[in-house]
């Protein structure tokens, strides 16, 4: 298995914090590391690229200390831009469903930063095994990057037709040599949530950007019915909802080949461990964090396994939900040896 962790670099190269959350991400042991490739951060204007200074500063890390990328590619423009709300009058009502008036200029802007993207990373070195992409996490309702209107869960219509034009057709784009990941399901253990997502994420006739992925892809949090009393307790309550869903996963009729799947993010927060109030032992947390790791790891359907996350900002953490930083600590201690297979 790939063993990997989102890296949670700050969004701007010149924030008070990156030079040491970079430094923290160099001395982790080589692996993959899973960083976002936000579109509105890159083009603030149509047909230009405005910044590029932090996903080039993320390729150079990569490249310099030996560790490879899965890039989550969100390829949608920020509302508030001026120059692109010129193209349809005004703010678009849901940010992450843009105006349909948006998608041939948003898919010709992407196309330019996903060439740079991958002509910097072959300048620098890097293989095209080791650079990868992914399409827009956690589409669903009920996460930031949902719809705003319809059940939670749903994958919306107008969310299928937007990939599908971006991705499909004599002028899709082109990620090169490079594999793109699919968007992970992530409504597991909510029933009405989960079955909606089931259901809508298939896309009908417009779920034709489907064949366009190199692997299915979800991601896992399991919130256990008792407090694990240690690390063996922990799988043991993990594996039968780990089970369940690899085999849904496999088994969803998508237009991608039912191969190997990529769990994008995978968690044990100390509420999700049972304590529901964050009394939990930092320790005790450290050691269910690297054995449910290791459990993911003796799946042969899994070919990557993403720990969220190696950072946190400590001002987003306001309830023990929250807190599923690795920077320092235990947690540090378990991340590491996940990653080194130790």
């Amino acid at each position: 298995m790939k063993r990997g962790v989102t890296g949670g670099l700050p969004s701007k190269v010149n924030h008070p914090r990156w030079d040491t959350l970079a430094r923290s991400v160099s001395d982790l042991p080589m692996c993959w590391i899973r960083e976002d490739f936000l579109f509105w951060e890159q083009c603030w204007k149509p047909g230009e690229v405005t910044d590029r200074s932090r996903i080039s500063a993320v390729l150079k890390l990569a490249s310099k200390t030996g560790k490879r990328l899965q890039l989550n590619v969100v390829p949608c423009p920020h509302p508030t831009s001026t120059f692109w709300q010129k193209r349809v009058g005004g703010e678009w009502a849901d940010w992450f469903r843009p105006d349909f008036r948006l998608w041939t200029p948003i898919r010709e802007t992407l196309q330019i930063v996903i060439d740079a993207a991958v002509a910097e990373w072959k300048a620098l070195g890097g293989s095209p095994g080791d650079l990868r992409f992914e399409w827009f996490n956690e589409p669903a309702n009920g996460h930031a990057s949902g719809g705003k209107s319809g059940p939670k869960g749903l994958w919306s219509q107008p969310f299928h037709a937007f990939c599908s034009a971006l991705l499909t057709g004599p002028r899709a784009l082109n990620f090169g040599p490079h594999a793109l990941v699919a968007p992970a399901l992530s409504m597991w253990g909510q029933p009405e949530a989960e079955a909606t997502e089931l259901r809508s994420c298939l896309g009908g006739e417009d779920g034709e950007w489907w064949s366009r992925m190199s692997m299915r892809s979800f991601n896992l949090g399991v919130y256990f019915p008792r407090p694990a009393l240690s690390a063996d307790h922990a799988v043991q309550m993990f594996r039968p909802e780990l089970e369940r869903v690899v085999g849904t996963m496999q088994r969803l009729k998508l237009g991608v080949p039912n191969g190997r799947l990529s769990v994008n993010e995978w968690y044990a927060s100390k509420p999700m461990l049972g304590y529901r109030n964050g009394e939990c032992d930092d320790q005790l947390q450290a050691d269910c964090l690297l054995a449910i790791g290791e459990l993911l790891s003796t799946y042969r359907e899994i070919d990557a396994g993403f720990a969220f996350t190696h950072h946190f900002p400590q001002e987003q953490i306001k309830t023990p939900y929250d807190d599923h930083s690795m920077f320092t600590g235990p947690r540090r201690t378990a991340l590491v040896r996940f990653l080194k297979a130790v």
